[in-house]
């Protein structure tokens, strides 16, 4: 079911069961299922109506391993991080949205290293998903002075510069700029209201119910 070997398996239910945030266990029937990570904030629209919803990114739905999985969770990241910068509203990257992509922040928002950062967004790059603007060094000072650094500081807010001493020019790298390049990719992400009656239908069963309560609703026994 993972495709992994039968002892990470075992390590990876032990610790499922022992994580109450994102599990719920039954030890009496051996049942494991995952908890709902539906947003309970109760947010208002527009027009004065109240609502719960989630930003989400739709999958294909299929058998996928763990390996799969654990790139798909990457590649998720990276995107909704390039799509972020790309919408009006800049709802995903609240903190800063107007600020490059560079590979330490990519890192830090995936999770991983800068060269395992890296490895992502050439495997989207590699799969049509994103297009890449290479980095790229410019001269912003032709000549540093105390004047003309203070000039720089007041249009830039104190971006700092590389300052090459043989000619007194100032420099500053551009970071690599991302865009997302597949539209289908795009619509993946979705901003689902998990109040709408209909999909209210589909949860009220738990309401009165617990599906641990029976080995046959649960996802693994």
């Amino acid at each position: 079911m993972f495709g992994v070997s039968f002892a990470k398996a075992k390590l990876l239910l032990a610790s499922a069961k022992c994580n109450n945030e994102l599990f719920s266990y039954n030890p009496s029937i051996d049942t494991l299922c995952v908890n709902t990570f539906h947003d309970s904030e109760i947010k208002t629209a527009k027009n004065g109506r109240k609502y719960q919803s989630i930003y989400a990114y739709k999958i294909d739905r299929r058998k996928y391993t763990l390996k799969e999985v654990y790139y798909i969770l990457q590649e998720v990241l990276a995107k909704n991080a390039v799509n972020a910068t790309e919408r009006s509203d800049k709802f995903p990257m609240q903190d800063n949205p107007c600020g490059a992509l560079t590979k330490s922040r990519l890192a830090k928002i995936i999770g991983v290293s800068k060269t395992s950062a890296h490895r992502v967004m050439t495997r989207l790059e590699t799969k049509g998903e994103i297009s890449v603007t290479r980095a790229k060094i410019t001269c912003v000072i032709s000549y540093v002075t105390e004047e003309s650094v203070d000039k720089w500081n007041k249009q830039t807010g104190g971006r700092r510069f590389i300052y090459k001493a043989d000619d007194r020019t100032g420099w500053v790298i551009n970071p690599n700029v991302y865009h997302m390049k597949s539209r289908t990719e795009t619509e993946r992400f979705k901003h689902v209201i998990t109040s709408h009656k209909v999909r209210l239908q589909s949860f009220i069963r738990s309401k009165y119910e617990s599906p641990l309560d029976k080995p046959s609703m649960a996802m693994y026994q």
